[in-house]
């Protein structure tokens, strides 16, 4: 079935429009289709929505589409199968049998210990406050408990009275570990997902730019071959280390290379240029190397290796002829109360729709967004696309959970 619909579905995707939601329309006619095969071949028909649950994963629909169905589920047909739910909870008849009731707490206690198993993964990986907290709401399985209740009361493997019980204890520990875990969890500093940044070279130019590179994105490290420049930036500097050379060994075993971006920022251009294809060569996925000078043969070559090249007189023309040009352009990259952020946009919640819809669009300026190899002029109606980059700007505390917000997976 997966194979044979697989074509059809993506070219039905592919041309839907609006006002004819083809997507929509395949995806309940494959939710109908399988319901109705496990109703003919005597399973449950929830069991054949799960199944067109797992074929409509496997088709890979497209990040809007997924938006659409989750909006119709949970906003709609999940809502109904919870009342449902709840009108069939007879609290009268489980308080008139003392057995049933003695269940509960036993019930309750066993959906926590069955997440025992993943308590003592987390406490392998994270602070053990934080594993705790963790292992307690994963615990909040009312999704799964339901839907098998109904399967096993229609197989008659439990009573009625008995289901009740379930329920109530799913309900339970629902209110429970959202509370538990909001009482313990504490988010700590290492917890914040950061990009490492290796400087090689401690003068004039990097020691501010590590000053000023926001602590809550970037965890800098800086290195330095000459000791007079150690002496002198020691005392300013977090995170110094003097290099008795710059050769391959060395850099290795202090960890230059251990960084996703690494800026080679020495005064000598051959020094970056050599730090610079070392660190391309190692897998850092961004090298930056400060040059005075660029050669047409060392700079095409560094486009293919995807290595950035900075040049300090070109980015002094650059920000000279902005502040004749563009004044407020220069302010907004010079003002210490607001900052220019570039995000590209990783969290589905705020996939597929318009930027007047989101919720802090009124407190932050999109200046453009790339797509692709495409740059976008921003409009209310624009819809954001998952990967497409915001450059936006606003006061500093809006703009970090901004980021922090579309950056997350």
């Amino acid at each position: 079935l997966l194979r044979r619909f697989k074509q059809p579905y993506l070219w039905f995707a592919k041309i839907t429009k609006s006002t004819t939601q083809l997507d929509i329309r395949l995806a309940f006619f494959l939710i109908f289709a399988l319901v109705t095969v496990a109703e003919t071949v005597g399973a449950e028909n929830i069991l054949g929505a799960f199944l067109a649950g797992m074929v409509m994963k496997l088709l890979e629909p497209s990040e809007d589409t997924k938006d659409k169905l989750t909006s119709i589920g949970y906003g709609f047909f999940i809502p109904i199968f919870f009342i449902m739910t709840g009108v069939g909870l007879n609290l009268r008849s489980l308080f008139a049998h003392p057995s049933s009731l003695m269940l509960l707490p036993v019930l309750v206690i066993f959906l926590f210990i069955a997440k025992v198993p993943v308590l003592l993964t987390y406490v392998r990986y994270f602070q053990k406050k934080n594993a705790f907290a963790g292992g307690f709401l994963t615990a909040t399985t009312i999704t799964i408990v339901l839907p098998t209740l109904q399967v096993a009361r229609k197989l008659h493997a439990i009573t009625s009275t008995q289901s009740d019980a379930f329920i109530l204890a799913a309900v339970i520990v629902c209110i429970l570990s959202p509370i538990v875990f909001n009482s313990n969890f504490v988010l700590l500093p290492e917890d914040k997902i950061k990009e490492k940044v290796a400087i090689v070279g401690a003068n004039a130019v990097t020691v501010p730019v590590a000053h000023d590179l926001h602590a809550n994105w970037y965890s800098v490290k800086m290195f330095t071959d000459k000791k007079n420049q150690y002496k002198t930036y020691d005392s300013r500097v977090e995170n110094l280390t003097f290099l008795p050379n710059l050769d391959e060994e060395t850099l290795e075993k202090d960890g230059v290379f251990d960084g996703d971006i690494v800026v080679a920022a020495n005064r000598a251009d051959e020094d970056n240029i050599k730090i610079a294809r070392m660190a391309k060569e190692k897998g850092v996925n961004r090298v930056i190397a400060r040059l005075s000078e660029v050669d047409s043969k060392t700079l095409t070559e560094f486009n293919e290796k995807g290595i950035e090249v900075f040049n300090s007189t070109n980015v002094h023309a650059a920000l000279m002829r902005a502040m004749i040009e563009s004044p407020t352009v220069y302010r907004i990259m010079t003002d210490t109360k607001n900052i220019l952020y570039s995000v590209k946009v990783k969290n589905t919640h705020y996939t597929g729709r318009q930027l007047m819809d989101l919720e802090f669009i009124d407190q932050i300026t999109v200046s453009r967004i790339k797509r692709g190899d495409e740059w976008l002029i921003p409009r209310g109606a624009t819809v954001i696309e998952p990967g497409d980059i915001l450059v936006f700007s606003g006061e500093f505390k809006v703009a970090d959970r901004v980021r922090d917000l579309l950056s997350k997976e």
